[in-house]
């Protein structure tokens, strides 16, 4: 792995400090009358991590996989595990997701998009 992609990653999280100062914000905000995130939008339409996984393995099965696919499963983990409240898991899940996007900058990096 490119080491240089860490730094560039920890400049990135300087400069989103120095912009918007440290945040506090909650993970997830959801509201009963209305969903204000991505996964209560997801959760409500019955998409799944499950699916998302299924979709992703018959993807690479068929050669037809992608970077975009295996962040969105990912992050689609991350956003459950927090809607749900499962604060660990949310945390295992985001750098996983971390970890995902580091990949693909590296695999760009090599190969081009």
């Amino acid at each position: 792995m490119n080491e240089g992609i860490l730094a560039e990653v920890s400049a990135e999280r300087e400069r989103q400090v120095r912009k918007f100062g440290v945040q506090n914000c909650p993970s997830f905000r959801p509201r009963a009358d209305r969903p204000t995130t991505l996964a209560a939008v997801l959760v409500q339409h019955g998409l799944s991590t499950t699916n998302l996984k299924w979709e992703c393995e018959f993807a690479f099965e068929d050669n037809e996989g992608s970077w975009a696919a295996i962040l969105l499963e990912e992050v689609w983990e991350a956003f459950e595990a927090g809607f749900l409240g499962r604060t660990s898991d949310l945390r295992e899940e985001l750098v996983q997701v971390a970890a995902v996007a580091v990949a693909w900058v590296d695999y760009i990096d090599r190969e081009g998009p």
